[in-house]
């Protein structure tokens, strides 16, 4: 999805952080943390790097340059149907 990948998953408190690159020209961090995550995936069935997958696709779609890091829950700057453009591009990974 808008040429994001995924580099490295790894677990911490509260959730994950995922080293991501985009469209293989620029790398970012992201974190998600749990209640984000059961917010937008509230069945539990997409992975939680689709899930961050997801929230830089919402950035991109927006035309919104996305920082080299952040958390997921910075997504709802963009508006009030924000958390539903992220559940719209996680119902593509499903």
């Amino acid at each position: 999805m808008h040429g994001i990948d995924v580099i490295e998953e790894r677990e911490v408190d509260r959730g994950w952080v995922f080293r991501c690159s985009i469209a293989e020209t620029c790398e970012v961090e992201i974190q998600l943390n749990w209640a984000d995550y059961n917010r937008w995936c509230p069945s539990g069935t997409a992975a939680p790097g689709a899930v961050a997958e997801a929230v830089l696709a919402c950035f991109l779609a927006h035309g919104v340059t996305v920082p080299k890091s952040m958390d997921a829950g910075r997504v709802r700057r963009l508006g009030d149907r924000a958390d539903d453009h992220v559940m719209k591009a996680i119902a593509a990974y499903e």
